[in-house]
Order: structure tokens, then sequence, then C-alpha cells
């Protein structure tokens, strides 16, 4: 009994503590692990292009309209184009061959995304003109390195740092990770 005890107490010096490991979004490779900020990145990159190519005003009638209608006239347009879009990149990560778990909490979450990303890019150019498209693409160059997307925030600027909880992609990509590897329900809601 004595020897045991002894080995008992060594066992314990050695690792006092039993570590449980649970890994959150398993992957099967960088590739998939990076989809969720590549989706979102593309989405934003998308409502760039919408809002470069196709005019937020009525034109020569913009007389006729009240600007609450030509905003929402527009807007309706500009969701409907972004629908697209989603479904698009919906059916290109399932060519890519994505493994996801909940394929359709992914398209719900690539819609959901895609037309937040589209309201805030149409209103910032709606409400500032080119002006609004500038800050649309400062935004995304900020979101490209402070949204824990590609490398842990820990290891930026600590600007950066402060910017993350105001950047749309930070919740973007956490949904998407949520969709795309097994939703933690508390995470995906709030996101």
């Amino acid at each position: 009994a004595t020897n045991q005890s002894i080995s008992n107490a060594q066992s314990y010096f050695h690792s006092p503590t039993v570590l449980s490991n649970y890994s959150y979004y398993e992957a099967d490779n960088y590739g998939q692990q990076v989809t969720p900020f590549y989706t979102a990145l593309a989405l934003w990159v998308g409502c760039i292009i919408l809002i470069a190519l196709l005019s937020t005003t009525a034109g020569k009638d913009e007389e006729k309209y009240r600007p609450v209608e030509v905003y929402l006239g527009k807007l309706g347009l500009f969701a409907i184009m972004n629908i697209l879009q989603t479904v698009v990149m919906f059916i290109a990560l399932n060519l890519l061959g994505v493994t996801m778990v909940d394929p359709t909490m992914t398209f719900i979450s690539m819609f959901i995304i895609g037309l937040s990303f589209m309201i805030l890019t149409y209103t910032l150019v709606s409400l500032f003109g080119n002006v609004g498209k500038a800050i649309a693409i400062i935004i995304l160059v900020f979101q490209i390195s402070g949204t824990n997307g590609i490398y842990p925030i820990q290891i930026m600027a600590p600007a950066l740092q402060s910017l993350m909880p105001f950047l749309p992609m930070t919740y973007a990509i956490a949904m998407l990770k949520d969709a795309i590897f097994g939703i933690i329900w508390p995470s995906f809601i709030g996101n």
C-alpha cells in the first residue's frame, strides 16, 4: 500500500489536473477553416461592386418622388441582386466541395449577412454619394485584418482590437462558422 501511495503522489505531482479538450469548429483542412472569412469578404465585395455599377438615384425623375420612396425603391432592386449573388455563392461553395454541417442554415446565414451588408453599403452611398463608396471600401480594408477571420485578433494591433466589435464582418464570420462547422446556438443567435 505504501508503494501505491507513493506512485499516486508522484503521478499527482507530475500532472495535478486532468485536462479535457473540446474542439469547436473542427475542419478537415485550412481551406475549409477560412471559408467563413472568404464568404463574408465576397459578400461585402459583391455589395461594393453593386453600388459601383448601379445608380442609387432615380435619375431625371428624381423630383417626382420623395427621398424615402427613392431609397426604398432602389433598395428593393439592390436586395434582389444581392439575393441572386447569395444563391450563386452558395452554389459555388457546394461546387468547391466545402463541407457544411448544416447547409440550410449556411444559406440562411449567407442570405441574412448579404442583405445586412447590402443595406449598410447602399445606405452609405444613398446618404453620401461617392464618399459613401469610399467609406464602404475603407471599412472593407479594416475588416480584412480586424475581424478575427484569418489571424487571431489578439496578435493584431491594439487599434484593430478595439475596432473589432464595431466591424460587421466580425459577426458575419462568427455566424458562418456556426452554420458551416456546427451551430452553437447562443453564439449563432448573438451574432
